[in-house]
């Protein structure tokens, strides 16, 4: 097998800013935390070697950089976004006007200058394609016209191009065989072997929620396509366009006499794991959402395979709307580990450029682990791009999959999932599965949360995606360059964002002993508790009112009203107090809900004696008990069992008037844990005497 070779762009090229000649207006600048200033030398070191090296007839592949795009001047530039922006279809100005930048078009979406590409070919290029994010051509051309070319005034730089596919797909090993997690009659749908592969990242309870990535475009770059497994059966409807790069058509399966033989394995394989449906055998992640299909590698490792082709491919796709694009290529053999900077290689440019337009790119890290290399390939280096490390059924990182960090010091991978004896769709038997290795799979299956949750939040930029999956991860308070921030959860994913709490009403009110808050929720998704951060408007200190957390409804999905309230006994007379609910998932994600009014604390008198029912009830762990106190007066609240028999005195004081809460963890005096059952809680105040019962259950 030939040697693999990759390209590499210099830093910087991307830029690649209008320069105006006549009125030196400036059209607004790319995102400078996406782009790097341009560098200077038109042919950089590594193409003078291939020139030097090369025969005066060889035919060198080559990126050529514009300085410019042809505009001479504001009004130009201006005239030339207004008819970029007319051509827009609707889900791509939707997608950029939620999650892209201040501008629906920029400079990045403008057509490359035909006069320049007609000067370039003038001079005896052969033209392979452009590029309007990198604004250049590849070319294929002798090393003298090369050379004619770096002299051009609108030339700012040529790259080599060489790339040989980097496979990401790993023999799978005897022992590869995925250990259970869970079992399958706790979920709505029937996963079969591929249960173990989704549960780990918890994606079933979100499945359970309805969540299947309706309504989200999903765009799959990869060696192409054959849809007639029964995996695809409903997602042929569903696919909206195909396209395949390597020969200009539109047909992604292997076409007789054109593509070599397995050339669709690959991308059948990993569009079977992110959008697969077959119940009892296989169910990807994102198994309701859209499909773009884009054959951009070939298999033939004796032909040439450009970047160029991903990089048509994703412009086509942000074209055509897409939210995410997944990708299980990569590139790595023509750079060196100091490229790896995030804005070198021309598919990590263009990765974050992408991110830029709102699209969540989630592209593999590669298979490098255990290779001189070890590292990420381009475009995982990428910060705008997701990028994805492999791990078995145990979480453990496979030996394989490729580390970080990126030569700037960011921590790669991002996160990871399974790799390691994942189930997909045999691409050579229609009703077949099997089980395969390699980041190219755990990178899919990412790609499906990304999907959940856009369906979820629609407006949520791919910062936002990112962030919510790194910060729920299972080792997020201590990333590392193994596992980034660790296996994937995407149930605390989509809790992060609060669409698992629905709160009807909020309010304070003043009570005689403290301010009394009370809120009701008609949905609480495994919603482990609540705390409630109280902030003094007059000296804004910021404190936690309660000491423990208060019970919320706990594992699984509950709906229907439940009504929560707490005493904040803590206060001061006189004061101004703003309170904010934050509900703790399962988990133990912290997610922020609406404030209460601000509140100003009188003292006010209870209307009577009284004792409430307690709450919860039945309970568990612990319950909370609320009276009254009319006037001042000396109190017990006692615990029995139903034989009448005490085994705790919770309160037994004198008491001023006001709202009071006490609370039982279900211990006797001796603080042993008593059994489940009903008990009796019976308050004496003077005269006033009240019995109530309640249920505990271990």
């Amino acid at each position: 097998m030939s040697s693999r070779l990759a390209l590499i762009l210099v830093c910087g090229m991307i830029l690649a800013s209008f320069v105006p000649v006549a009125l030196g207006a400036m059209p607004p600048r790319p995102r400078p935390a996406l782009v790097q200033p341009p560098d200077p030398e038109r042919l950089p070191p590594r193409v003078l070697t291939r020139l030097q090296e090369a025969s005066p007839d060889d035919s060198l592949i080559v990126w050529v950089f514009f300085t410019d795009k042809g505009l001479l001047d504001e009004q130009a530039y201006r005239m030339a976004v207004s008819a970029y922006e007319r051509t827009l279809v609707p889900q791509a100005r939707q997608r950029r006007v939620a999650r892209g930048g201040a501008e629906v078009v920029d400079f990045y979406d403008l057509p490359v200058s035909d006069v320049y590409v007609r000067q370039v070919a003038a001079m005896g290029a052969r033209l392979r394609g452009t590029s309007r994010w990198l604004n250049g051509v590849s070319v294929a051309a002798t090393p003298a016209v090369i050379r004619r070319l770096a002299t051009l005034p609108f030339v700012r730089s040529i790259a080599p191009v060489a790339v040989y596919r980097r496979p990401l797909v790993e023999p799978l090993a005897d022992d590869a065989q995925p250990k259970r997690l869970t079992t399958a009659e706790a979920f709505r749908l029937s996963y079969g072997a591929s249960l173990t592969q989704l549960a780990q990242m918890h994606v079933p309870d979100l499945h359970d929620l309805g969540l299947s990535g309706r309504g989200v475009l999903i765009a799959m770059l990869d060696t192409g396509f054959l849809l007639d497994h029964v995996a695809f059966d409903s997602l042929r409807t569903r696919v909206i366009a195909q396209r395949d790069f390597i020969n200009g058509d539109t047909n992604t399966a292997n076409e007789p006499g054109q593509d070599s033989s397995g050339q669709h394995d690959h991308g059948t394989e990993t569009l079977s794991t992110v959008g697969g449906y077959a119940p009892g055998s296989l169910i990807g992640p994102a198994y309701g959402a859209r499909f773009l299909l884009a054959k951009t590698e070939t298999v033939a490792f004796e032909q040439q395979v450009e970047e160029d082709w991903w990089m048509r491919a994703i412009e086509w796709a942000d074209s055509m709307g897409v939210d995410v694009v997944s990708s299980s290529l990569g590139y790595n053999d023509w750079y060196q580990y100091a490229d790896m900077d995030g804005h070198t290689a021309v598919t990590t440019q263009a990765a974050n450029i992408a991110a830029s337009r709102g699209i969540v790119v989630v592209n593999a890290m590669g298979n490098e682990g255990q290779s001189f290399w070890q590292k990420m390939i381009a475009p995982a280096d990428a910060d705008g791009a997701i990028s994805i490390g492999a791990v078995d059924s145990t979480g453990t990182r496979a030996s394989f999959s490729s580390i970080g960090p990126t030569y700037d010091g960011r921590i790669k991978p991002d996160v990871v999932a399974m790799g390691v004896g994942v189930r997909v769709a045999d691409p050579h038997n229609p009703t077949r599965f099997v089980r395969s290795n390699g980041t190219s799979f755990s990178t899919p299956l990412v790609a499906g949360v990304a999907a959940l949750l856009l369906e979820v939040y629609p407006t949520w930029t791919p910062e936002q995606v990112k962030d919510a999956l790194r910060r729920t991860a299972h080792q997020a308070s201590t990333p590392d360059t193994l596992r980034g921030w660790g296996v994937v959860n995407a149930l605390e994913a989509y809790l992060s964002g609060g669409d698992g709490i629905r709160i009807v009403s909020f309010e304070a009110s003043n009570q005689t002993n403290g301010v009394l808050l009370t809120w009701q929720t008609t949905r609480e998704v495994y919603n482990r508790g609540w705390n409630l951060i109280r902030r003094n408007l007059t000296t804004n200190e910021v404190v936690r009112a309660n000491p423990l957390l208060i019970p919320g409804a706990g594992l699984g999905i509950f709906t229907g009203l439940r009504t929560t309230t707490f005493l904040d006994s803590t206060v001061v007379a006189g004061a101004r107090y703003e309170y904010t609910l934050q509900a703790v998932t399962a988990g133990g994600t912290i997610v922020s809900l609406p404030a209460a009014s601000s509140i100003t604390f009188n003292r006010v008198a209870p209307p009577q004696f009284a004792l409430f029912q307690n709450y919860p009830n039945p309970f568990n762990a612990s319950t909370q008990i609320e009276f009254d106190l009319l006037s001042s007066v000396h109190v017990t609240l006692t615990i029995s069992n139903v034989l009448g028999q005490p085994v705790r005195v919770l309160v037994n004081r004198p008491m001023t008037a006001g709202h009071y809460v006490e609370a039982w963890d279900g211990t006797d005096e001796r603080g042993r844990a008593l059994a489940s059952g009903l008990y009796l809680y019976r308050l004496t105040a003077g005269a006033f005497i009240s019995t109530k019962k309640m249920i505990l259950l271990r």
